[in-house]
């Protein structure tokens, strides 16, 4: 069985099934053609290729119907089979071997001549009902599949029995023709999607990709060509003269508006945190109802007339060249000299510890304390490995977003009006927090993203380093790219389907050896083959491990499984599943010894993602970071329920007092923290230029003490 780490999805899963039905459905079609009473037809690509398909079909659907039956209706087929393992292809393949045989039998009982021609039309519905279904919905269901195989199944027979006149193809001879009349609209489409967008969107945003430009745009080209080929290929085998000329013309209709989707139609679109994107509904049918009424327009306009059509033609023409020569523009001016692709912060020295002073800070990205309460009244139990820790439960974060909110809690450095969104190199560059920290002789562990962080604390962490070999998963790459480009070209009424991650971009790159914030399985993996150990190398550890945590999307079970698809996981399995990983870590850390005199904190860069409510000044609601402490030699009987109203700078004090440094720089610590406190704290969200400074006074759960004010109004961005 071909799997990564963590479970994802890989080439080997989804090719090897796909062979495995395209076995079966050979042997059909191979028999079929033996039944036919023209011997030609052994010998007709086309006719054999045609059958290939339907039987192809025939079998694809007997499994989804299984699929559907045992409850994985709304995934892919694929999707479904996500963990295949070698016993499953036995246990689906004895059978299915055995409906491969009957099935050509069970054909010719309609009749030889209304069998061919209902291949022929099935190979036409089905051709244009998969390509409409996918650019939909991305990717059709189980159930989607069922119910558009059964329609095409039906619709051919019909009309195999009402129109018996045979189809006109193209002879392999005649493909010059078909690739003449396909390239335009057909290259401008893929184009549009397989190469300009992506590498568009490559190289306007050079830091959320970790690989280099060369590979990346070298896998996008192939991939691309490779698509073009392969849809021209269908086309000459698979449909009719009538239906090539319909299918350019369509893809030509959607081109063209797909070009005028990405530049006029998509307004502001949402930014996506891994959150559902959602249109309002008169949006939505507004968008449809241009699409709609353009397309039948372009093919109305197009299907009699050649001049027309050659203008269809000659606009797609027009797209491919303007956006060669903007990507041309766009390579030249790109600034690849401050990207640095072969530094990171690996997983080297994580599951390793001292003798001495252990302090571990565990970051569950967006772990609400809302949520942790909400979790902590349904299954009380489940906190029981945390008896010895005390869970502040009105505690906030000074900032709203990770890639402010980590700087913040490595330096302590207080964000001031007027700074922007410069923060994050600001509070590298004013803290001594992580220096002083190595003056104490501890080896310093910081397990992040390396976005989060600056060149100013490389040299003071143990796990920096350079030279981290990164290449880019062919196949994954080009997919992902391919989705990214979708979501900017399709109606809003298919953009959801399409929705994409940071996670999604990083998992476009092999790089075992370094940390991952998007998948928490590898962690956990490494933590139960490897072991947690000790080390003489230094007197003591400072670890600061940031993990997925309670982040959308949810793709953690609770159980420790990752769902690719996450209809099967939530907030709180993936809570639960994260903070699993920390239990497991815990009893490592009992076993050696090490527990006691641990200091451990358990939070959140931030809680739960909110949205400034002008009218009201105020958020839509509260978020705060689930924050959990065990100080050196702390025993309880159960977890300890603290109300003082605190925030991430009494974290750091705490982090400072147990490390021994200067306590005073950094105010109060968490126990210091008075149960009645008037001050107010305040946490600040920094997003895409979009500054709301939220400032809370009193109890941070009632969302009456919360008040917002917008420093900045929000930069246009169509991200």
């Amino acid at each position: 069985m071909l799997l990564e780490i963590g479970g994802f999805i890989v080439v080997g899963n989804n090719s090897t099934l796909f062979l495995f039905i395209l076995i079966f459905a050979c042997i059909s079609a191979f028999l079929w053609t033996k039944l036919g009473k023209e011997k030609q037809d052994t010998r007709n690509a086309g006719v054999l290729l045609r059958a290939v398909l339907f039987f192809f079909c025939c079998d694809f659907f007997i499994l989804s119907v299984i699929k559907w039956y045992l409850g994985n209706g709304e995934d892919t087929l694929f999707e479904s089979f996500w963990d295949i393992e070698p016993r499953t292809y036995l246990h689906y393949g004895i059978p299915l071997a055995v409906v491969s045989i009957i099935e050509p039998f069970v054909l010719k009982l309609v009749g030889t001549t209304i069998a061919k021609h209902l291949i022929e039309v099935f190979s036409v519905l089905i051709f244009g009902g998969a390509f409409i279904g996918f650019w939909l919905m991305g990717g059709i269901s189980n159930i989607v599949y069922c119910i558009l195989y059964v329609a095409c199944i039906v619709l051919s027979f019909a009309m195999a029995i009402l129109y018996r006149q045979a189809f006109s193809y193209y002879s392999l001879k005649e493909s010059r023709i078909v690739l003449k009349m396909a390239l335009p609209a057909v290259g401008a489409w893929f184009f549009m999607h397989g190469v300009y967008l992506p590498n568009e969107l490559y190289l306007h945003n050079m830091g959320d990709f970790a690989g280099g430009f060369g590979g990346f745009f070298l896998i996008l080209i192939v991939c691309t060509l490779a698509l073009v080929v392969l849809f021209a290929a269908a086309q000459i085998f698979l449909l009719p003269k009538w239906a090539v000329k319909g299918s350019n013309l369509l893809i030509a209709a959607m081109t063209i508006m797909a070009y005028v989707q990405n530049l006029f139609l998509n307004g502001k679109l949402a930014v996506l945190n891994g959150s559902e994107q959602t249109w309002p509904f008169a949006a939505k049918a507004a968008n449809a109802a241009a699409w709609i009424l353009a397309v039948i327009v372009l093919l109305a306009l197009g299907y009699h007339k050649k001049s027309t059509i050659k203008l269809w033609m000659g606009i797609c023409i027009y797209i491919v060249l303007i956006q060669a020569a903007t990507l041309g523009y766009l390579v030249v001016t790109a600034d690849f000299s401050e990207k640095s692709q072969s530094a990171a912060l690996t997983t080297q020295h994580s599951l390793e510890l001292s003798e001495g002073n252990n302090v571990l800070v565990f970051v569950l990205d967006r772990l609400e304390s809302k949520w942790t309460q909400e979790l902590m009244d349904m299954e009380q139990d489940f906190f029981e490995p945390l008896s010895d820790f005390t869970f502040y439960r009105n505690a906030t974060s000074q900032f709203a977003d990770t890639r402010t909110s980590i700087p913040y809690m490595l330096t302590g450095t207080e964000w001031q009006e007027g700074m922007g969104n410069e923060y994050g190199r600001y509070a590298y560059e004013n803290s001594t927090f992580l220096q002083d920290v190595k003056k104490k002789d501890f080896d310093i562990g910081i397990y992040t993203d390396i976005g989060n962080t600056s060149e100013q604390i490389y040299d003071l962490t143990s796990n920096y380093k350079t030279g981290v070999r990164r290449s880019y998963k062919f196949w994954d790459t080009f997919a992902t790219m391919w989705n990214c480009a979708m979501y900017q070209t399709a109606p809003f009424l298919a953009k959801s389907s399409y929705a994409y991650y940071t996670s999604d971009i990083a998992e476009m790159i092999d790089e075992l050896e370094v940390w991952s914030t998007e998948n928490d399985i590898p962690f956990y993996e490494r933590l139960n083959k490897e072991g947690l150990s000790i080390t003489n190398d230094y007197p003591n550890a400072f670890r600061f491990y940031h993990m997925r945590g309670a982040h959308e999307p949810y793709y953690l079970s609770e159980d420790l499984k990752y769902n690719k698809t996450g209809r099967d996981t939530n907030v709180y399995s993936q809570m639960k599943g994260s903070l699993r990983i920390v239990y497991a870590y815990l009893e490592q850390l009992k076993a050696l010894g090490l527990y006691e005199d641990a200091t451990i904190i358990i939070t959140a860069d931030h809680g739960q993602q909110t949205q400034f409510v002008e009218e009201a000044a105020k958020p839509d609601k509260t978020l705060m970071p689930t924050l959990m402490v065990k100080k050196a030699g702390e025993h309880h009987d159960a977890l300890v329920l603290n109300e003082a109203p605190v925030s991430h700078r009494e974290y750091l004090a705490t982090l400072s007092k147990t490390m021994g440094l200067e306590v005073q720089n950094y105010g109060n610590t968490l126990e210091e923290a008075p149960l009645i406190n008037d001050e107010e704290r305040v946490c600040v969200s920094l997003w895409y230029g979009h500054i709301i400074k939220f400032t809370i006074r009193g109890d941070a759960r009632d969302l009456e003490n919360w008040s917002a004010v917008e420093i900045q109004p929000r930069e246009e961005s169509d991200s």
